[in-house]
């Protein structure tokens, strides 16, 4: 299934989850979406997810990770996303390594026939 939701702005989304105790649950690589009034939102299951977002040319990137919530589109509720572009260099020097990796055993066992 899927969702067009708005991203909202942080600070909006903080004052919400502040007034029910979840003032220190957010930071800076993560975002939400969704509408004060509720009714489209990610759901228990949906964790890990994607967010995409769109690009001018019609196309469309992994922003975000689906992460949390309380409960399912309620009222003043937002759901909330990681930032992929928090942790793109983490992910490319996981992808490097694998990548390193392959040569490194590709040119041992060549070398060994």
């Amino acid at each position: 299934q899927a969702a067009e939701v708005p991203l909202t702005p942080k600070e909006e989304c903080r004052r919400s989850y502040a007034v029910a105790g979840y003032s220190n649950y957010l930071n800076q690589c993560q975002v939400c979406t969704g509408t004060k009034q509720g009714g489209l939102d990610s759901c228990q299951g949906d964790s890990g997810g994607p967010l995409a977002c769109p690009l001018p040319d019609g196309r469309y990137y992994l922003c975000g990770i689906t992460s949390w919530g309380v409960g399912c589109a309620r009222p003043d509720f937002y759901g909330v996303y990681t930032l992929v572009s928090c942790y793109s260099d983490w992910v490319k020097s996981i992808l490097y390594a694998s990548v390193s990796a392959k040569r490194v055993n590709q040119t041992s066992v060549e070398g060994n026939h």
